[in-house]
């Protein structure tokens, strides 16, 4: 009777223990390195699985890291320079080429409550330092 109960209970746990690895999503390791288009590796590049809020930096080699599915897609970006997506696939090393966007870069001039164009800018810009500030007088109560 024992047999019976112990071939039962087998029976009933080998689909459920096969199928939990199923249940699992399939991550791999993504790694590669971000590089400028004259082979510079660039740091600070924003590594973002699309879609998501997972995502990483490269470090001061250019390198990163992350886990992501095979159906995934990273999108890499840097202020000034080209965003590019990549589907990730059966790949576990992406190496990347930013190329500069040079209609990004235009002369900004930042202000104490924001940054203005330097063609819209109309007025004159000064500068106060600390020590002009304390000369200045004060009512205090």
């Amino acid at each position: 009777m024992k047999k019976i109960r112990l071939i039962k209970v087998a029976w009933f746990m080998l689909p459920q223990l096969l199928f939990s690895f199923l249940s699992f999503s399939q991550t791999t390791t993504i790694h590669g390195t971000v590089t400028e288009e004259n082979g510079t590796p660039m740091v600070g590049v924003n590594v973002l699985i699309e879609g998501t809020t997972i995502g990483t930096i490269t470090d001061s080699d250019g390198n990163y890291q992350i886990e992501a599915g095979s159906e995934s897609t990273l999108t890499f970006s840097f202020v000034g320079y080209l965003s590019e997506s990549v589907v990730v696939g059966t790949q576990t090393v992406i190496d990347i080429t930013l190329i500069m966007d040079i209609e990004q870069l235009e002369d900004v001039v930042v202000v104490g409550y924001g940054t203005r164009s330097k063609e819209t800018l109309t007025g004159s810009i000064s500068k106060v330092d600390g020590e002009d500030i304390t000369k200045s007088p004060s009512v205090n109560l």
